[in-house]
């Protein structure tokens, strides 16, 4: 979705001065070219199969690689892109041959101003192609995961198209007596009711058709199943589609018989990850702390695993989100099968895993995960069209009599992880109390070298994340991001680093790095024509520093930037914890015409409690309410209050870590103003989010 104004170009002329003279024309034009000047076949192919490429633009008089033999390559490739044909003049009637041969349109040498108009108007046509390319992705992805839903939701759930079946998951086939799906389809509504109800059922669906703004009705009926057993049943009947088709929706809510069955029903979701079916990660550190005093209490042996799936980022780019899901699905479930005698497994996180696993000795437990480690390795996924492997890396942390809690026991199980991840993944690494702490003291000496190193040498790099309006508001917003540059910070990420920088009192010089590096950028982009607003992170240890306070007004107004295109951001716990000076920063920020963003903001007392003493312009909420939107009502819920509370103050609310398309209805009906996160664009070291395209979707949807 990000929009990058460079035009890559392959320039095909025998003439090294005349490729020279179109990649003149088109700078003139405004366009940032980073050129491939072919001259054959060979070459073309491999940057055809290797580099994102725009335009193709190709004499009618070179040698090789020729018109034809361009079109032929992209043909095999299945890639569509624009192919401009170059003459010396224009002519009308080469123009039609040549088009006919399967070019695009014809340019002339001796005409620039048109050359530059058709070069406008196929890189117009082809952002647009690619815009419908990635929205028919997102669509597929959500149209997947929609059915993932209704494949394994506990509702009887059934889609009807003129009184017909079209589509009906498991627990709706099983509730009537089908087996699959085929013996349903085309069979009518009707004789899923008794006899009895027959005539109210016909009479309530033909009220639905004449009242088509009738958003959702429920009936009571006796369902009549396959073998003539009734039963009773209340629909809920919504208009709804199906492979585009209008049809009906309807529902047959789970009953449960009384609220102790409910209460135990409701507990035991409280505990599940929904996706896996496997122990949540609150659950599973609740459960380990019991299980800790009971193991060390009766000498029994005991070890927690902690499973990363390798190089996880690359395969989600690989196979999309629905196909990652597929694939952490599958190894929850080798993760169950290869460990049989485990006594907890968790998935702890988006792609990590927690067991807690007894056995007779160490070795034992090593074998379980080694076998769990192979049997991860060799197994074969299919996600649509793809076969492919992963990889696990495994820490193991045996429970020692002097370990004091659940999280000690997990934290020396990541920290064996780790080290099986940068001794080169798939394998399984013991947590060794003293190899271990030596190599993570070595690894924070590291981190805070490369702190130190990027202070004094400049190799900090600013990165930008779009903010964008969920409602289509005109407006080019980013988030300040920070990196280090060069490859001895291969693998450190923020957090790590940042929090070496606090505990050994550098942030204030990190931060003050950030403001006058922003302040820079922000200006020079504004010079461009960009009204741009930027949200720059502020750390608790220089919010309660006076000096810091004082030389960041005065960088402010050294700038003469206009004040409303800063919004600096305070986490939440930092507000907590030092309100009054928070209150004070605030009040100093607006005394300079710039914004109050409070991050990690959460649903809690806490918070709304803040909001009495802070009045911010921003309040950006907790990630972990976002990753969890889909997984219960009560999510939604807190969302859409906190968005009418905040709207009701005029604060305006952000999404962090919005992952998918998915999510984007739900955060739109509960009244979210923006959105952020690598569904949108990862951080990136250029400001080229197409800000328009993205307000265009908006009010065209």
């Amino acid at each position: 979705m990000a929009k990058d104004r460079t035009l890559r170009v392959i320039i095909i002329e025998d003439s090294q001065n005349t490729a020279e003279h179109l990649i003149s024309h088109l700078r003139n034009a405004g366009h940032a070219v980073r050129q491939h000047l072919l001259s054959d076949e060979a070459s073309l192919i491999a940057t055809l199969e290797e580099q994102p490429i725009d335009l193709i633009m190709v004499g009618l008089d070179t040698d090789e690689p020729t018109l034809d033999q361009v079109i032929q390559q992209l043909k095999r490739l299945k890639l569509k892109l624009p192919i401009l044909a170059i003459a010396d003049e224009y002519d009308i009637k080469l123009t039609t041959d040549t088009m006919r041969r399967g070019a695009t349109d014809l340019v002339a040498r001796n005409l620039p101003d048109h050359m530059q108009l058709v070069i406008r108007r196929e890189m117009d046509h082809l952002k647009q192609h690619r815009k419908l390319a990635e929205a028919r992705r997102i669509a597929s992805e959500s149209s997947k995961r929609c059915n993932a839903l209704l494949d394994t939701s506990a509702d009887a759930i059934t889609y009807v198209h003129d009184g017909m079946h079209v589509y009906a998951n498991p627990v709706y086939l099983k509730m009537f007596g089908f087996d699959n799906l085929e013996d349903i389809e085309g069979t009518p509504i009707m004789d899923m009711a008794a006899l009895a109800d027959h005539e109210k059922l016909k009479e309530f669906l033909r009220s639905q058709q004449a009242d088509e703004t009738n958003m959702a009705d429920t009936l009571d009926i006796t369902g009549l199943k396959t073998g003539g057993e009734e039963f009773s049943a209340s629909m809920e009947f919504t208009p709804a589609s199906f492979e585009n088709e209008p049809c009906t929706q309807i529902v047959i809510r789970a009953r449960i018989g009384d609220s102790e069955e409910l209460e135990k029903k409701l507990k035991s979701l409280t505990r599940k990850d929904m996706l896996t079916g496997l122990d949540n990660r609150q659950h599973f550190m609740d459960m380990l702390n019991k299980d800790l005093a009971h193991y060390q209490t009766h000498d029994r042996t005991g070890a927690v695993l902690f499973v990363t799936p390798d190089k996880f980022k690359s395969m989600q780019e690989n196979i999309g989100l629905s196909g990652t899901d597929q694939v952490i699905q599958k190894i929850a479930t080798i993760m169950k099968d290869s460990l049989p005698d485990a006594l907890r497994v968790a998935r702890f996180s988006d792609f990590c895993y927690t067991v807690f696993l007894a056995g007779e000795d160490n070795n034992g437990i090593l074998q379980a995960a080694e076998t769990f480690r192979k049997n991860t390795a060799d197994h074969i996924y299919q996600i649509a069209d793809k076969s492919i492997t992963a990889t696990c890396s495994i820490g193991v942390s045996i429970i020692g009599p002097l370990d004091k809690s659940g999280q000690d026991v997990v934290s020396y199980a990541d920290l064996a992880c780790e080290m099986a991840i940068k001794e080169g993944g798939n394998r399984v690494h013991l947590h060794n109390p003293i190899a271990d702490r030596d190599a993570k003291h070595q690894r924070e000496e590291r981190w805070l070298n490369l702190v130190q190193q990027a202070l004094k040498k400049n190799l900090f790099q600013l990165v930008y994340q779009p903010v964008a309006s969920l409602h289509g508001e005109p407006g080019e917003q980013y988030e300040v991001l920070i990196r280090i540059k060069g490859p001895d910070s291969e693998g450190v990420t923020p957090s790590q680093f940042l929090s070496i920088a606090s505990k050994h009192d550098l942030m204030t010089h990190v931060d003050r790095w950030v403001v006058t590096h922003a302040i820079k950028a922000l200006a020079s982009h504004r010079k461009r024509a960009h009204d741009t607003l930027f949200f720059i992170k502020i750390s608790t240890d220089s919010l309660i520093e006076a000096e810091f306070t004082t030389w960041l007004q005065q960088q402010i107004k050294k700038s003469k930037l206009p004040g409303d295109r800063m919004v600096f951001e305070l986490s939440a716990s930092s507000i907590n914890l030092h309100m009054k000076t928070a209150a004070e920063f605030g009040a100093m920020l607006s005394s300079l015409g710039c914004q109050l963003a409070i991050e990690h903001f959460t649903a809690d007392h806490d918070s709304y409690l803040m909001l009495k003493y802070i009045k911010p312009n921003f309040i950006k909420i907790e990630g972990q309410l976002i990753r969890e939107l889909s997984a219960a009502d009560e999510n939604q819920e807190a969302i859409r209050k906190l968005a009418d509370k905040a709207q009701s103050m005029g604060i305006a609310t952000i999404a962090h870590f919005v992952e998918d398309a998915s999510s984007l209805a739900v955060l739109w009906q509960c009244g979210i103003n923006y959105i952020q996160g690598n569904f949108l664009q990862a951080p990136s070291d250029k400001m080229t989010y197409d800000f328009e395209g993205e307000a265009d979707d908006e009010s065209e949807g």
